[in-house]
């Protein structure tokens, strides 16, 4: 009786043992396959690969601003896209300190990227680096890792630059008339981004959703989509141009009250 009961689960086994392995090898297989497609290639290489802007007229614009280097004696640099670009001169907190403003508008992660590789070398030392980038790949569709991994090449890029500077990323703002434009991937590549700041002392990040968006980002709610097609909440809120993208002045000041407590202090 014994014998045929040690038979049998031997049989079992038998049976068994080749699926539990097969088992195994797909779960080994699927987590490797999520590991390498953790990032699509094609993501990271749009987002990475040095190209200069596709427009004259924001090249002349940068050409422009390069002649200015190596004569500034700026405590300050403004680095990123037409949200960096379009901010006022001589506002507050940078109204106590000479700034140079090097943003430009239209830029993605990968043009910022190609932009630090002609800024090499200059004189400029500057004591606060502040950027915001991101928002043009995220209105060209890249996903979230993608944006996350240009925006850490381009701050790593800064720091080999200007390495005695602190630098501020101003997180990707909301944006759209109900500050929800692809909020879910925007959310995650901050996310991503905050994490990997986290790991370079040199950087601060600063979150402005609740403050630029008048709290509305995040909670947008039937009564704002009810009267959102004649009151959308971007323009409720009194930050934003009409285009839901860019900042007004009173966007700016906002912006600027935020900073005042967190990276010029």
């Amino acid at each position: 009786m014994i014998s045929r009961i040690g038979r049998a689960v031997r049989s079992l086994c038998r049976t068994i043992a080749p699926a539990l392995l097969l088992a195994a090898a797909m779960m080994v297989a699927g987590g490797s396959a999520r590991a390498e497609n953790a990032c699509p290639p094609a993501a990271i290489a749009v987002a990475t690969t040095p190209v200069p802007m596709q427009y004259v007229a924001k090249l002349e614009a940068h050409l422009d601003k390069m002649t200015r280097l190596d004569q500034s004696d700026a405590e300050i640099v403004l680095f990123g896209d037409s949200l960096v670009e379009g901010w006022p001169a001589g506002m507050a907190p940078f109204d106590r300190f000479k700034v140079v403003n090097l943003g430009i508008g239209g830029d993605a992660t990968q043009n910022a990227l190609w932009r630090l590789q002609q800024y090499q070398p200059n004189a400029l030392a500057p004591r606060y680096v502040i950027m915001t980038l991101g928002t043009n790949n995220l209105g060209a569709g890249d996903p979230p890792c993608g944006i996350a991994e240009g925006v850490r090449r381009t701050l790593d890029g800064l720091h080999a630059l200007w390495p005695s500077a602190e630098i501020v990323f101003i997180a990707i703002p909301p944006r759209g008339d109900y500050l929800d434009f692809r909020d879910e991937d925007r959310r995650a590549a901050n996310d991503e981004i905050q994490r990997s700041i986290a790991e370079r002392p040199f950087t601060k990040y600063v979150n402005v959703d609740a403050v630029i968006s008048c709290d509305f980002a995040g909670n947008i709610g039937f009564f704002d989509r009810l009267v959102g097609w004649l009151f959308p909440p971007a323009w409720r809120c009194g930050n934003y141009r009409a285009d839901a993208i860019h900042f007004n002045a009173n966007g700016y000041a906002t912006l600027g009250a935020v900073l005042g407590g967190k990276a010029t202090n």
